[in-house]
């Protein structure tokens, strides 16, 4: 007998077998299944009968019109409303609300709120990088690490950590004013939050303004093709984010430059002094970065550096 033809049987075999285990299933739950009971409204126009695949109702002269072992489990009981005794008119209404006896509306729904919160925690990130300081915080302190040639001294994790302190201590003016001014307001229900979001972006636009170029406003104004508003208060938000960031990126730049400075100078000094003393073999950055290291602690670089990014917010 060939391979194919032995696989065909068991095949056959293994499909019988679980027919027949499933036929079993079936009819041990349709042997313990219990009729359940089923409530629902009957009018004038609608009888227990007319259900289709249910047994009508027991008649007004007391005959049962189901089985006897069913007599005392009905499936469908006829319910009257006292406003309503012939239950013809039987209104169905749906109300989003907060279930209070005056039918009070709420401003949105939970299930809302929890979309808007997962919505902006998601976007958390981007909303980090182009809405706060944290960009040329970051870019500066990258510059730092370059200048000093250290690879990995300190990590890039704690460089991160770094600049997201420094980040909440410059815009801790700016949250406690949005926070006293629109996020405490509307969590106690005295604006909506359209309100409360229209207010919070005027906030912060206030802080966007002030860090932001009029040539990279004016920029991005010529790329959207719109008319400049006539004070900055009116220029939204869509025109004001990159525009900030095309800022925040020029003044990194150039702070990083400052940075980069006199490191560079050592570098040359050292390449020099190797150089005339016939050491071509020697790279450079082995003799000079501990010298940049020493030249950064007696300077107390740290400070001067966090000192002048706080400045330049101001």
């Amino acid at each position: 007998m060939s391979r194919a033809s032995l696989a065909t049987r068991a095949a056959i075999r293994l499909g019988r077998a679980l027919a027949i285990l499933l036929a079993l299933v079936l009819g041990a739950t349709t042997a313990t299944a219990q009729p359940v009971p089923l409530i629902l409204p009957v009018g004038d126009g609608v009888s227990s009968g007319d259900i289709p695949g249910l047994p009508p109702a027991a008649s007004d002269d007391g005959a049962a019109a189901t089985s006897s072992d069913d007599a005392d489990t009905p499936l469908v009981t006829p319910v009257t409303y006292p406003d309503d005794p012939a239950g013809a008119n039987l209104p169905v209404s749906i109300r989003i609300g907060d279930g209070s006896e005056g039918g009070e509306q709420r401003d949105l729904s939970t299930t809302i709120q929890i979309l808007i919160i997962m919505t902006v925690l998601t976007l958390a990130p981007a909303l980090l990088l182009t809405m706060t300081s944290f960009t040329r915080i970051i870019i500066v302190l990258s510059f730092l690490k370059r200048a000093l040639a250290t690879q990995e001294a300190p990590p890039n994790q704690i460089m991160i950590g770094i600049a997201l302190f420094l980040t909440l201590a410059v815009m801790s003016p700016v949250l406690t004013t949005i926070h006293e001014e629109a996020l405490g307001p509307y969590m106690q229900k005295e604006m909506t939050l359209q309100e409360a979001g229209t207010r919070a972006g005027a906030i912060l636009s206030k802080f966007l303004i002030r860090q932001t170029r009029e040539t990279d406003l004016s920029l991005i104004y010529k790329l959207s093709r719109e008319a400049p508003p006539s004070t900055a208060a009116e220029v939204p938000l869509r025109v004001l984010i990159p525009a900030f960031v095309l800022s925040e990126l020029k003044t990194a730049f150039q702070m990083g430059f400052v940075i980069f400075l006199p490191f560079l100078v050592i570098d040359m000094a050292v390449a020099s002094i190797l150089l005339s003393m016939g050491m071509f073999m020697l790279p450079p950055i082995i003799i000079s970065t501990p010298f940049k290291i020493l030249l950064f602690i007696l300077v107390d670089g740290w400070y001067l550096v966090v000192q002048s990014l706080f400045r330049s917010f101001n």
